[in-house]
């Protein structure tokens, strides 16, 4: 189904037409009364993954590690999880109380040294469980080398030690990323060398105190940019050591996640990681300058293909004995690009003339540049003076500064993207393929994973996540629209007047400095 039918912020569940319905699902059956567990399920792939489970498999039970919150009981966390208008389409073709009957909460937690789960709750999950999918991490890239280490490695071997115990374990599902070897700028299906022993590294962060691992912090690194992409990289090396010592475990690699194209609910995200954080920061006037080789290409995937990849790819594991595949990268490589220059100038043609944002603090433009010294001199003028003005006239006004702490966040996302926007990989994903082949037409409609058929479809596309942000980010509702416009306008003719003051008052400085 083409883009343009499917409307944005509302749910909507791909139709498999009625002449399909001799044709079997063999994902949905293959999934039949198999029991799952699964951590990261509060978390942004955890949330959608479970509902496509829940909305079109008959899982057994699924059982989810929810780290105890002060206050709350753990009917409130299922509760708030199931609040989100993520699970709205799920509700329309069940009853409430299916979830509740299917998803078992577990308490633990993975900074914990085993996880924190009980012994009780180790039995049941010995006793019961079929498949792991272990999705849950720190994606921040400004934490400490001591939570990246205790919450991506030590979590993965512990996740992997608990799981090697299950009677009837079937699969491991490791979700990494696409971008744990840098080194490799054409990366494959394959497993690759961790850098250094992976148990050496957890055993250092347990012996040494915060302040004395970070200190260490570049020496762990060396070539790799973030303690993200370097921990995950040894939690691959730990997955892979369990793999060679004969543990059913996949490996998948998705590159930068990004919100729901299609299925089920077209914008839906719940975080400003990565070009949502850009989208809004651009289309509030905040961000107007990138240091970025703009001839370069970004490669995303929505979540609801993400989430399509990684139950195909279980079922794959499980199902088709003939042809396995133990590490999948779920990217969209060559089958779409778009730079990060159409990126920028088609989402200021979204801010300015589409989806503006409520109360824009100025008018939607600026420009990118490879050149450092340029984003630097263009980041001062265009960021760092206008924050301290606005600063300024808000405490004057009464009112909390607060432009100065946003640029500084913004800066702390410039320095992670500014590594990433700057080099490029290949990620081969000849196996995600080799899945698309596998399926009937029933399953391509209800897994699709093909990705934006043209650049049409990719601009649509980044409406919808406009229309998402203000929606689900910034509870900026739809009746809301025709103010933003009316705000945007006035916006737009301060900044032309502003331009043609300034530039008269240079010219009027020129004229008294050499007239």
């Amino acid at each position: 189904m083409a883009t343009e039918s499917i409307p944005a912020s509302y749910p909507w569940i791909p139709n498999v037409p009625t002449h399909l319905d001799h044709l079997p699902d063999r994902i949905g059956s293959c999934f039949e009364s198999k029991n799952i567990f699964m951590t990261g399920a509060s978390g942004f792939i955890g949330k959608a993954l479970l509902e496509k489970l829940l909305r079109v498999t008959n899982t057994g039970k699924i059982y989810i590690l929810l780290r105890p919150k002060k206050k709350k009981t753990f009917k409130e966390r299922m509760a708030e999880i199931f609040s989100s208008p993520l699970y709205d389409a799920l509700k329309s073709v069940k009853k409430e109380s299916v979830f509740y009957d299917r998803v078992i909460p577990i308490n633990g937690d993975i900074a914990l040294k085993d996880l924190g789960i009980s012994s009780e709750d180790r039995q049941l999950l010995n006793d019961q469980i079929h498949i792991v999918f272990h999705i849950a991490a720190t994606v921040r890239f400004d934490d400490t080398m001591h939570t990246y280490v205790m919450l991506n490695t030590r979590a993965t071997k512990n996740m992997l030690s608990l799981s090697k115990q299950m009677s009837h374990l079937q699969v491991f599902v490791y979700v990494s990323t696409a971008y744990c070897h840098p080194q490799e700028k054409i990366l494959e299906e394959k497993t690759y060398p961790p850098p250094t022993n992976p148990h050496k590294v957890i055993e250092k962060a347990e012996l040494l105190s915060q302040n004395e691992l970070e200190l260490l912090k570049q020496e762990f690194l060396q070539d790799f940019p973030n303690g993200y992409a370097y921990t995950k990289c040894l939690c691959e090396g730990i997955v892979t050591e369990y793999m060679e010592a004969g543990l059913p475990c996949m490996i998948l690699r998705p590159s930068i996640i990004i919100p729901i194209w299609k299925d089920p609910l077209p914008g839906w995200t719940d975080n400003i990681n990565g070009p949502t954080g850009l989208l809004i920061g651009a289309g509030k006037g905040i961000i107007r300058t990138m240091f970025c080789d703009h001839g370069n290409s970004a490669d995303f995937v929505p979540v609801d293909i993400l989430v399509n990849g990684m139950i195909l790819s279980t079922w794959n594991f499980l199902c088709n004995n003939d042809n396995p595949m133990k590490v999948v990268n779920l990217t969209a490589n060559k089958d779409f690009q778009i730079t990060w220059l159409e990126i920028t100038e088609y989402g200021k043609d979204i801010a300015r003339n589409k989806v503006p944002l409520n109360n824009v603090v100025w008018y939607p433009g600026g420009f990118i540049t490879k050149n450092q010294l340029l984003f630097k001199i263009s980041a001062f003028f265009y960021h760092t003076i206008p924050s301290v003005i606005l600063d300024n006239l808000l405490a004057l006004g009464g009112h909390e500064p607060v432009l100065k702490r946003v640029h500084n966040r913004i800066k702390k996302g410039f320095d992670v993207l500014e590594y990433y926007a700057n080099n490029s990989w290949a990620f081969k994903n000849d196996n995600l393929h080799a899945l698309g082949d596998l399926l009937n037409e029933k399953e391509k409609i209800r897994y699709d994973i093909t990705m934006f058929g043209n650049i049409d479809e990719a601009v649509s596309y980044l409406e919808m996540c406009a229309h998402g942000a203000r929606q689900y980010l910034l509870n900026e509702p739809a009746d809301t629209l025709p103010a933003a416009k009316i705000h945007l306008k006035r916006m737009f003719y301060v900044h032309y007047i502003l331009q043609g003051l300034m530039l008269l008052f240079f010219v009027w400085i020129l004229s008294k400095i050499f007239l």
